[in-house]
């Protein structure tokens, strides 16, 4: 299965990122209203000097530009996010392979025969090959053994 990164952040960044854009429009047509009603009153001959109009388009004119500002940063916060992937890098490397041990395999262990040994004449000459059957009792199981020598 394929991991998959959360992109909640990246879908809260591109929501915020898109009612900040609203909110500037709707600011950004506020102030253009504001300011044609201002140059018809102008042009009119009607328009007086402590008129509000003129410092509330303002006011909506530099929100309109802040709230585009934060739009596109949050748009380019979000798209970073939708496409950024934190999770590594697949990676191959060649070399020599790795066998893993397995915990279950006894290890092998030397027999120590003393029929064998040169203390015990008997058996130190070679009598040519010989079988034996012995019976082994081990932490994963038993039996009987057949073994030989040539």
């Amino acid at each position: 299965m394929i991991p998959k990164y959360p992109r909640g952040t990246a879908w809260t960044q591109a929501i915020i990122g898109a009612a900040f854009l609203g909110a500037a429009i709707y600011a950004g047509v506020e102030s253009n209203h504001l300011h044609d009603e201002l140059e018809a009153d102008r042009a009119n001959g009607t328009l007086e000097g402590s008129d509000s109009r003129a410092t509330r388009g303002k006011w909506f004119a530099i929100g309109a530009d802040a709230g585009f500002a934060i739009a596109g940063i949050l748009g380019g916060l979000s798209t970073y996010n939708f496409i950024k992937d934190p999770l590594p890098e697949s990676s191959v490397s060649s070399g020599k392979l790795l066998e893993f041990e397995d915990p279950l395999k006894a290890r092998p262990v030397a027999r120590h025969d003393l029929r064998t040994t040169p203390q015990n004449n008997a058996w130190a000459v070679d009598h040519g090959p010989r079988f034996e059957l012995t019976p082994r009792a081990e932490m994963h199981g038993g039996g009987l053994f057949l073994g030989g020598r040539f």
